[in-house]
């Protein structure tokens, strides 16, 4: 047991962290993409949504810089910002924006081409005043796109409204009830056949979801990222690099004073849900981070939230080698009958793997992983 231990804390799947850079860019939401030619970064600010390159002017990873800032809506009123780049590239966007004289919200959802030209746009005005539409939680898949909005109040439930390819809805699905579908991140896995939902509420374990292409539940896994005093949330941006889910979420301490904002963590998963590391992104140490994002080009990993109302971008690099080779570039296939969910895979000492970065020990964090029986 001790040998296996000390040969999978030898794992390091992040190699670097650098320093969050200001990108002196003030606002709430920014998400940074891979292009053909480096990275662009979303971001939302002044009640609208606007583009910008990022470039590096040295090798450090503290060296980018944003370029000129572009506005590709002309929308206004925009308050909360989700965003999922499609598997052809394309970039689904929705966006809440408040109904008005009233209280209630609805969505405005576009779609752009990967060049950022606008393909369609819409106002989703259905679930005005039964549903809440902050914090969107958008899905882009060969299987279909939308966005996961809850009923309002302290209720658990959660619908998948569903779009066609011009953007207007086709109909309403019921998802399960836990997790709120607001905050949280859902993810199309063409290699496993899956589709990831992530979400959590105050104080609660993250939950995953996992439905087949008709939205049916297949697997829920609840898991304990961090132990008391900190709490973990929003579980909002899934990646998956080889072998391994990567979750970008947040972290605090309570007696932290302030709003709901902390530090932006990573957490890395094997295919069944199984922690293996946790990297915290940053260490303010107090109410400062929030709205994190994560994105990967080669081995090249971007980060991006904002702290302090500055817009900022962490760059860290991985070590490929420990992530496995599996290829993400295929399609959705509808129709096998036998496809294998979260396949069991052979180690040589059949135990759990990890990194010597991980905040709690192995031992501690296998005992609080724990299936949820359907």
């Amino acid at each position: 047991m001790w040998w296996c231990i000390a040969s999978v804390m030898a794992q390091e799947f992040i190699v670097d962290i650098g320093e969050p850079v200001e990108v002196r860019s003030a606002g709430a939401w920014i998400r940074s993409i891979p292009t053909d030619d480096g990275w662009v970064a979303i971001m939302g600010g002044n009640s609208s949504l606007s583009i910008a390159t990022l470039s590096k002017n040295g090798d450090a990873l503290q060296d980018w810089v944003l370029g000129p800032k572009e506005p590709i809506v002309s929308e206004r009123g925009l308050i909360d910002h989700g965003i999922q780049v499609c598997p052809n590239g394309n970039i689904l966007h929705a966006a809440n924006a408040t109904v008005e004289g009233s209280p209630d919200d609805f969505m405005h959802v576009n779609l752009f081409a990967p060049d950022f030209s606008r393909i369609f746009h819409q106002e989703i005005r259905d679930g005005v005043g039964s549903h809440a539409h902050n914090d969107p939680n958008v899905f882009c898949s060969d299987i279909g796109m939308g966005y996961l909005a809850s009923v309002q109040g302290m209720e658990f439930a959660t619908d998948f409204f569903s779009l066609d390819s011009n953007g207007a809805l086709m109909e309403t699905i019921p998802l399960e009830d836990y997790p709120r579908g607001n905050g949280g991140g859902v993810w199309a896995d063409p290699v496993e056949q899956v589709i990831v939902q992530t979400g959590m509420a105050h104080g609660r374990p993250l939950t995953v979801n996992q439905y087949d292409s008709e939205w049916q539940l297949l697997n829920s896994y609840e898991i304990d990222l961090v132990a008391p005093p900190l709490r973990a949330y929003w579980p909002q941006s899934i990646l998956r690099i080889g072998d391994y889910y990567l979750l970008g979420h947040m972290v605090r301490d309570d007696a932290w004073m302030g709003a709901d904002n902390g530090d932006v963590y990573i957490s890395i998963f094997d295919l069944d849900w199984v922690l293996q590391a946790q990297y915290p992104i940053t260490t303010y140490n107090s109410d400062a981070a929030m709205r994190p994002w994560i994105a990967h080009k080669d081995d090249q990993l971007l980060i991006s939230f904002d702290a302090f109302n500055e817009q900022m971008l962490v760059e860290a690099r991985l070590d490929l080698s420990v992530f496995g080779e599996r290829d993400l570039d295929v399609d959705w296939d509808n129709d096998a009958e036998d496809t294998a969910i979260n396949p069991q895979k052979e180690d040589g000492c059949g135990c759990q793997s990890g990194s010597s970065s991980i905040l709690i020990i192995p031992l501690f964090f296998m005992g609080l992983l724990r299936r949820r029986p359907l």
